[in-house]
């Protein structure tokens, strides 16, 4: 008797190990864990799927080069399609929603054209339509970003501060001017490239925006050891600074490195993020992976902050 109870004791306990072996490797393989995020060389890239333990839902789909592409799913706990997205681009797609079994269908189109200074055309953002958003503040690694780290962007920001073409500032809260910028480039070195941005979420339509707000260029003097910032406004002398220097890339639509912006073609690893304590982190260029898990957690945080809001009326 002992013998039986002992074989069907352990019989169970393979069955429940085997069990949870299954559902640790679903749980893994599905990504319900915001830690789990589709990532390949540093971008978003592959199937994502997510359950949602606030709301019940599960959201799946696939992102590309950073930005949600195909077709996108919302089910509820029953298992009911509440919700679908079908992308052309990051910035074209078709929307529908069920609710008691009646769909509604909308689509959203913005068109990519470039203005007269060859920059794309951002869609607007009215104030009013912004149902939650977001800063935070990220560091551009220099081996996805080398061009950035080289010495002719210091040569092109102090000819064209020269020149009164740019403004640069002391830090990104943009409230002080540098007096001058060092001519003498010789022994400076670039050992950080950081921005500063903030994420809207648009009721109507429905998309969730970047716009960067500041580029700030950290530099470290080989002599003296002295460090400086550059920091220059985006939305202007920033976007033509970065669209004066050319890329290769894939896409016949990525010409230079403000297009690579636009697109959000782009690796960063967000260090930081606005709060009610107004903490500050002290980045370490050093060591930037230090930073990945927290980049990690906020970009989850926004993603499945979207799904939820894909659902608001």
């Amino acid at each position: 008797m002992f013998v039986i109870q002992t074989k069907h004791t352990f019989m169970n306990y393979l069955k429940h190990l085997v069990l949870s072996f299954i559902t640790l490797s679903l749980f893994c393989s599905f990504g319900f864990s915001q830690d789990l995020l589709p990532y390949k060389n540093g971008k978003l890239e592959g199937p994502f799927q997510y359950y949602d333990s606030l709301t019940g839902l599960t959201t799946w789909g696939s992102f590309e080069n950073n930005t949600r592409s195909g077709e996108w799913t919302i089910k509820n706990e029953e298992g009911k399609i509440v919700y679908q997205r079908k992308y052309e681009s990051y910035f074209s797609f078709d929307e529908k929603k069920i609710y008691q079994n009646k769909a509604s269908h909308s689509k959203y189109k913005h068109p990519i054209e470039r203005n007269a200074n060859g920059l794309y055309i951002y869609p607007e953002i009215d104030n009013k339509n912004v149902l939650w958003s977001k800063r935070v503040w990220s560091v551009l690694p220099e081996k996805h970003h080398g061009q950035l780290y080289s010495q002719e962007v210091l040569i092109k920001i102090s000819k064209w501060f020269k020149e009164d073409k740019i403004k640069v500032y002391k830090d990104d809260e943009m409230s002080k001017l540098i007096p001058e910028v060092n001519s003498n480039i010789s022994n400076q070195k670039i050992e950080g490239v950081t921005i500063k941005k903030d994420y809207y979420f648009d009721k109507s339509t429905h998309l969730m925006q970047e716009r960067i707000i500041a580029i700030t260029f950290h530099l470290k003097d080989n002599k003296t050891g002295k460090n400086q910032a550059l920091c220059i406004y985006y939305p202007t002398d920033g976007r033509k600074l970065l669209s004066s220097f050319k890329v290769h890339n894939e896409s016949q639509q990525i010409e230079h490195y403000d297009d690579i912006i636009f697109f959000q073609n782009y690796v960063d690893i967000i260090y930081n993020e606005a709060n009610a304590y107004g903490k500050k982190v002290s980045l370490d260029f050093s060591d930037i992976e230090q930073y990945q898990q927290t980049s990690n957690d906020i970009k989850a945080l926004i993603i499945n902050q979207e799904h939820r809001l894909w659902l608001e009326d």
